[in-house]
């Protein structure tokens, strides 16, 4: 089914997709010079695998992810994923998230067990990007945004009465 593109009420133009199709512009575009200086951190932690990308881009994801495999790091499968620079279109590409997040499900998964975080205030109305969130879906994560708030998550806490936060939705549109 081809897509169907229409205009938001900001003036962007989105598109109908099916499961799977991605629109991002890491490739393409790319981002700044400044956020590919970035400093991307892994880490082990109890086994538990994080990755933290600041505002990197594509050029330093990808060396990020060449240089953890020279040195023999087994950086997947992540249990977090910090996404770049509030989830823009421009700091990822579907190879990158392919490297650090295995490639596109055929289908949803009823029940992610891993984490793709945003930090996008609640009142920022560009980010994250539809694109973004879909392609995050496709590889299995739930998807949180940080809203302007603080959330805290751990593996085996007790209950402490918090609240949990909500993934967001699967959006049926992308940017164009």
């Amino acid at each position: 089914m081809p897509a169907r593109s229409f205009t938001t009420l900001l003036g962007e133009s989105v598109s109908h997709a099916a499961w799977g199709e991605e629109n991002l512009k890491g490739d393409s575009e790319g981002t700044s010079a400044d956020n590919e200086t970035s400093i991307v951190q892994f880490a082990d932690v109890c086994g538990t695998k994080v990755l933290l990308t600041g505002d990197a881009g594509v050029r330093s994801l990808t060396k990020a992810h060449q240089s953890a495999f020279q040195m023999g790091i087994v950086t997947g499968p992540l249990d977090w994923f910090q996404v770049p620079h509030h989830g823009s279109r421009r700091n990822l590409s579907s190879d990158v998230l392919d490297k650090w997040l295995g490639p596109r499900l055929d289908n949803p998964v009823k029940s992610p067990a891993s984490w793709a975080i945003v930090s996008a205030n609640q009142n920022d109305q560009e980010h994250p990007k539809k694109a973004i969130v879909r392609a995050l879906i496709h590889r299995g994560r739930s998807v949180f945004q940080t809203s302007g708030t603080l959330n805290v998550r751990s593996k085996g806490a007790p209950d402490r009465g918090w609240t949990s936060a909500l993934p967001l939705k699967y959006p049926p549109d992308q940017e164009d």
